[in-house]
């Protein structure tokens, strides 16, 4: 297991010839802190809704999701569709993950944010590891926010 590419080219502390060891617990933390910024990133990437039709889904091209501008907070179809997309989104773009399940979290449903439990397991170097972490899509910003 590896920091990604972009972390290892910018470096925190250019002042510092050579990185302490880490043990691994810190490592895989750091990684799973990594994977989820990079997961961030991705779905709040905008994807042309047109284009999202058309294209197969598993190709570099459908980076992104669809813009949700329209998603009605109120209805259980619009957040079903959400979560499949979600779903969708994560098992086409994110190669470190796999089994990826989606679920609704109601308790967590709100005008100001609808939350979803996100389970997978996390490919490390040698082994795997089963993560549980939340993503709320807040439909005043059209975001999502990735949190442990």
């Amino acid at each position: 297991m590896s920091a990604t590419f972009l972390n290892r080219f910018l470096d925190d502390q250019p002042d510092v010839s050579e990185d302490q060891p880490v043990s691994p617990r810190i490592q895989t933390r750091l990684y799973m802190e990594s994977v989820l910024a990079d997961l961030e990133k991705v779905l709040n990437s905008k994807m042309n809704v047109d284009f999202y039709q058309q294209v197969a889904f598993d190709t570099l091209l459908s980076f992104g999701v669809v813009d949700f501008s329209s998603v009605n907070v109120a209805s259980k179809e619009s957040v079903e569709q959400l979560r499949l997309i979600l779903l969708k989104t994560l098992r086409a773009n994110e190669p470190r993950f796999s089994d990826v399940k989606v679920s609704i979290k109601e308790t967590t449903q709100t005008r100001a944010q609808i939350a979803f439990q996100v389970d997978a397991v996390l490919s490390l170097h040698e082994s795997a590891e089963l993560v549980m972490f939340n993503a709320a899509f807040v439909p005043t910003v059209r975001r999502f926010r990735i949190s442990e």
